[in-house]
């Protein structure tokens, strides 16, 4: 009989219009994802893009490892690599960074970096989204000194048969659309931050 893992005591690390997420109290490098209905479309979506990526022999650096599912007091639980930083607290978001940067522009270089970076990657992958939020981007400190982006949530594609899935070309005809798209809505959010020289940049 298969465990049952009690999230009574877990630690709440995070909760949108869809699931919670809590620290697997088994394995602190792990987090398991609780969804509000049995029928999600959004963990559906990730699951049918891991797979068609798994088909085709595709790692990534940007996603975050997928481990299965397990039983819990709260239902069945989507365990996957927890994105924290070397001191073991939660990785902030781009949104948090943006903001912080809003008001302290020292910070600018580095979100220069960090933009420079997640690009670079997210075209070598060819990681398909479903939108463009910031609060799914993640920057992962390895030091003081190292990090890396991760995407933890909306991958996958909405389309219904989605080429982007299979062929490079339209992977990255897509990620062209949504990447123009990021930028327009980070310069109308943070125009101090992301300003019409650094969006040239990174175009």
């Amino acid at each position: 009989m298969e465990r049952i893992i009690d999230l009574s005591n877990a630690i709440l690390i995070g909760e949108g219009d869809h699931k919670k997420s809590y620290v697997d109290p088994t394995d602190s490098s792990r987090c398991i994802k609780i969804l509000f209905t049995t029928h999600d479309v959004d963990m559906e979506r990730e699951l049918k893009y891991r797979r068609s990526r798994e088909r085709r022999n595709l790692p990534s650096r940007l996603l975050p490892a997928y481990y299965g599912t397990v039983e819990t007091n709260m239902g069945k639980g989507y365990v996957f690599e927890r994105v924290a930083d070397f001191d073991g607290k939660s990785s902030r978001t781009f949104q948090n960074i943006f903001d912080k940067a809003d008001s302290d522009k020292r910070l600018i270089p580095f979100v220069e970096e960090m933009m420079k970076k997640f690009k670079q990657l997210l075209f070598e992958e060819l990681i398909v989204t479903s939108n463009v939020e910031s609060s799914n981007f993640l920057v992962q400190r390895a030091s003081e000194t190292k990090f890396s982006v991760r995407i933890i949530d909306n991958i996958g594609s909405p389309v219904f048969f989605p080429l982007a899935y299979y062929f490079d070309f339209f992977a990255r005809r897509h990620l062209q659309k949504y990447w123009k798209r990021f930028l327009k809505e980070l310069q109308e959010d943070h125009p101090a931050v992301m300003t019409d020289a650094l969006k040239r940049k990174l175009m």
